[in-house]
């Protein structure tokens, strides 16, 4: 390896390096390794380990996905040097073996006779966010995948092989042209959508779906929804009976989360409550009365979710007679159900997308 008693690598920023010294282990850094794309390369000396270094700004999910896909087959180990991440990149970076630092004090290397993990090494050998100070850079000003942008990442997450033109998303997704555009002008940057045509016929195709559902369900957020809980003694088909009352009082609504996961994926353990997406304009009380639940502040059976608007609700389908959301929504919702739902949204995603 070259340099190796100095630091003198075009590839690395600065900060980078700062960064990487700060390691535990002394480690030494250089150039990239011969015939490699990589920003430089880091040495272990005591664990007897050379990692290659790839240099990035921001990593979100999409970034995460492209790293790990250009890593395959590569035998040296890899190292991901950010001044950001995001929780999604980082889960997605270790369940594929790759390590990262970043700027905030985020570290995670696991390899014979190396361990690194952030809060978890002793005092004489620690990486902290403390221990070493970077001018963290803002993640790029892009429209994020959340709200109505979130139901144009969702509609193509839903049919993946279609080729869409601006108007067509802009019609099945219920947005402006503007924003299908900046949205589609976003995924194609990150590769996560293939162009194909110019002017208005030109079309977009989802070339990584998985990249894409996870970035969705990374930026994915609903700041103002109102959770009401409420008891309802049910019989049989929980979901189908809640359903079938609120359509008789022409209440727009969609099973979400664990209990709509439940009819494609029956594998999946006992639900215990059942999630409803309402319609924002009905009120609590309004909901409850209609699906002949009482309102209760525990032992609940029942959560209505309302958000500001009824945007989540556009994407829903009617399936047996029951209303669900769209498969992307659930398998949202089963996630970030803090009863085992990170479980069954794995076993649901691997079912429904195949991915």
């Amino acid at each position: 390896m070259k340099n190796a008693t100095s630091v003198k690598n075009e590839g690395l920023a600065p900060w980078a390096v700062t960064l990487l010294r700060a390691l535990p282990g002394a480690p030494v850094v250089g150039d990239a390794l011969p015939g490699s794309r990589d920003d430089g390369s880091l040495r272990f000396s005591d664990a007897g380990l050379v990692l290659r270094v790839e240099q990035k700004a921001h990593v979100d999910a999409v970034i995460a996905h492209s790293i790990e896909d250009r890593s395959v087959g590569r035998p040296e180990p890899l190292l991901v040097v950010a001044r950001t991440t995001t929780s999604g990149a980082r889960e997605i970076l270790e369940s594929h073996g790759i390590g990262y630092v970043d700027a905030a004090g985020n570290a995670a290397i696991d390899l014979p006779g190396l361990h690194v993990r952030t809060g978890s090494l002793t005092r004489s050998g620690s990486f902290t966010a403390d221990a070493v100070v970077v001018p963290a850079a803002s993640a790029p000003a892009l429209p994020r995948l959340a709200g109505k942008a979130g139901l144009i990442a969702q509609a193509l997450i839903l049919e993946p092989e279609r080729a869409w033109t601006l108007d067509a998303m802009a019609d099945r997704a219920g947005v402006s042209t503007a924003l299908a555009h900046r949205v589609f002008s976003r995924l194609e940057r990150a590769t996560v959508l293939a162009a194909d045509g110019r002017g208005p016929r030109k079309t977009r195709r989802v070339a990584s779906p998985a990249a894409l559902l996870d970035l969705w369900a990374e930026e994915a957020v609903e700041p103002k929804e109102r959770r009401t809980p409420a008891y309802l003694l049910l019989r049989g088909d929980g979901a189908r009976e809640v359903s079938s009352r609120l359509a008789k009082h022409d209440l727009a609504h969609a099973v979400t989360g664990v209990a709509a996961a439940a009819r494609r994926a029956p594998v999946l353990t006992s639900v215990l409550v059942i999630e409803v997406r309402v319609e924002a304009a009905a009120t609590s009380a309004e909901v409850a009365a209609a699906a002949d639940a009482r309102l209760v502040d525990e032992g609940a059976n029942l959560v209505f979710i309302q958000g500001r608007d009824d945007a989540e609700l556009r994407l829903r389908r009617e399936l047996e007679g029951v209303w669900l959301a769209a498969e992307t929504r659930v398998y949202l919702d089963a996630l970030r159900d803090p009863r085992r739902g990170a479980e069954q949204a794995r076993e649901y995603r691997s079912q429904v997308f195949g991915f």
